[in-house]
C-alpha cells in the first residue's frame, strides 16, 4: 500500500485520503452482479492499510463515515465530511422546460447503473405518464431494444441542454451510496432517489 509506505519512509509527511466510497463495500455488491473484478478482501486490506495509515480522511457522507471507521476501527476524529458540490453552470431559466416532458436518468454502464436502468424499464416506465430519458456511455449497447415510454441514448457530447429540459432526475441506488446532487445540483428540477 503506498500510503503505508511513504508513511514508513517519510512520516513527517502528513497523508490526507479521500474516500469516494466505501471500496469493500463497493467490490462486496459489484461481486454479487459481475463474476469479474478484484476480490473484495485484498480491496479491504488495502483500503484498511491506506486509512490506518493516513493523518486524516475525507468522506462524502456521514453514512460512510460512521460505516468505515466503525469497520476499520478508526476513531470518527480522523475523519471529516466533506460533501461534493459543484458551481451551477447549466440553468438559465428554471422555467424554460420542454413541451414533452420527461424524467433523466444520467450512468455510464456499468452494474449499478445498469440495475438502476433496468429498474426504471421494467418497474416505473409502465406506470407513468411521463417518459424516461436514460444516458451515459454504453447505456445503448446494454439495452438495445425499444422501450414503451422510455428514450435510451448512449454518450452524448454535452448534457447542457437534456439536463437543462428534464423535468425531474431519478437516481434509484439499489448497492453503494449516491453522492446527492452530482450532475444535478442546480438545475431547478426536482431530484428523487429511490433506494
Amino acid at each position: 500500500d503506498a500510503v503505508a509506505y511513504i508513511k514508513t519512509q517519510c512520516p513527517e509527511v502528513k497523508i490526507v485520503v479521500h474516500c469516494h466510497n466505501f471500496e469493500k463495500k463497493y467490490f462486496e455488491d459489484m461481486k454479487k452482479q459481475v463474476e469479474t473484478g478484484p476480490d473484495p478482501k485484498i480491496i479491504s486490506a488495502c483500503e484498511a492499510s491506506s486509512l490506518l495509515s493516513s493523518d486524516k480522511i475525507i468522506f462524502i457522507s456521514e453514512e460512510d463515515r460512521e460505516e468505515i471507521c466503525h469497520e476499520y476501527g478508526i476513531h470518527m476524529t480522523k475523519g471529516i465530511v466533506i460533501p461534493p458540490a459543484l458551481s451551477d453552470g447549466l440553468c438559465t431559466d428554471v422555467f424554460s422546460k420542454e413541451e414533452d416532458p420527461y424524467v433523466l436518468f444520467l450512468g455510464s454502464a456499468f452494474y449499478a447503473n445498469i440495475e438502476a436502468a433496468r429498474f426504471l424499464i421494467q418497474k416505473v416506465a409502465p406506470y407513468i405518464r411521463m417518459r424516461i430519458v436514460i444516458i451515459g456511455k454504453g447505456m445503448d449497447a446494454a439495452f438495445p431494444d425499444h422501450y414503451e415510454n422510455v428514450e435510451v441514448l448512449g454518450f452524448v457530447p454535452s448534457l447542457k441542454e437534456r439536463m437543462n429540459g428534464a423535468t425531474a432526475f431519478v437516481s434509484p441506488v439499489f448497492s453503494g451510496r449516491l453522492s446527492p446532487g452530482k450532475e444535478v445540483s442546480e438545475t431547478g428540477s426536482p431530484r428523487f432517489w429511490y433506494s
